[in-house]
């Protein structure tokens, strides 16, 4: 299986050869044990056909990881499970904001903050010691979109505003400010080399190597609730009306699964899989 050379249909529409050593890791940093991945493998490699899409790759992994253990499953699901929070981009906003307190970080979200020349309303605000990042948060509902050059260069020109006028308070002297840019898709090639020019910190689902949006949430245990595979899609968009967007969150309002009318037998299945996705 290791050396088949099948061409997959990736969700940007491009093809690719199928790399088995992908799969693999992918589901060894969803917690897969070797013996699970090496099924799992075999099963996805009897499946295979010429210009097999990755999504179809994904329904056969994620189910036979499903037959397994849920909360495996569930953290091999993450990337679909972030699409699955839209259509507001609150939910991700959320996440991102989470991801940077789990940091170390003191948190504002969705400030009017004054510029040079305007206003301009910024997703996250967050400082430790005497960083100040401007976080923009732009989520996609489809993984086939990317986050394009005009992303940074919009974001890039608002921030020099604020930041030419931060420069004028005496609070903000000696304060190093940055740029931030989080999305659930990718950044274009463009975006990212404009981002790396002008000095804007992107944070995409897979880069940078060092603390991807994937790798800050599996660390700090941030996994949405539309991750969870015991419940359905509609009980998973209940709970983010109810702005429970964490399961951590709904760890701590489970009273909250009778209010959606979730029959109470379902419980004990729905906060032992949200439990193990906390790493409590």
């Amino acid at each position: 299986m290791e050396n088949e050379q099948i061409s997959i249909l990736k969700m940007n529409g491009k093809h690719d050869v199928f790399d088995a050593r992908k799969l693999r890791l992918s589901l060894k940093n969803s917690g897969a044990t070797d013996d699970m991945i090496n099924h799992v493998l075999s099963e996805v490699s009897a499946a295979l056909y010429e210009n097999i899409s990755t999504e179809e790759i994904h329904k056969i992994a994620f189910s036979r990881l499903r037959q397994y253990k849920r909360s495996i499953a569930a953290r091999y699901k993450l990337k679909k499970a972030l699409l699955e929070m839209g259509p507001s981009g609150f939910p991700f906003e959320k996440i991102v904001e989470q991801t940077l307190i789990h940091q170390g970080y003191q948190t504002e979200t969705d400030q009017i903050l004054e510029g040079v020349c305007v206003k301009h309303e910024v997703d996250v605000i967050a400082q430790k010691d005497n960083r100040y990042l401007l976080v923009e948060c732009k989520f996609h509902s489809e993984q086939s979109r990317q986050s394009d050059v005009k992303i940074p260069l919009y974001i890039q020109s608002r921030f020099h505003d604020i930041k030419q006028n931060w420069k004028k308070l005496n609070q903000h002297q000696n304060k190093i400010h940055e740029g931030w840019i989080f999305t659930n898709t990718r950044f274009s090639k463009d975006a990212i080399q404009y981002g790396n020019c002008m000095g804007i910190k992107l944070v995409d689902w897979d880069s940078p190597a060092q603390g991807s949006l994937k790798e800050l949430i599996d660390q700090a245990g941030l996994h949405p609730i539309t991750c969870l595979t015991s419940l359905s899609l509609n009980e998973k968009h209940k709970l983010l009306n109810e702005n429970i967007v964490l399961c951590k969150e709904l760890m701590n309002s489970r009273n909250i699964l009778f209010k959606i009318d979730i029959h109470k037998q379902r419980h004990s299945n729905i906060l032992s899989e949200a439990k193990q996705l906390c790493n409590l």
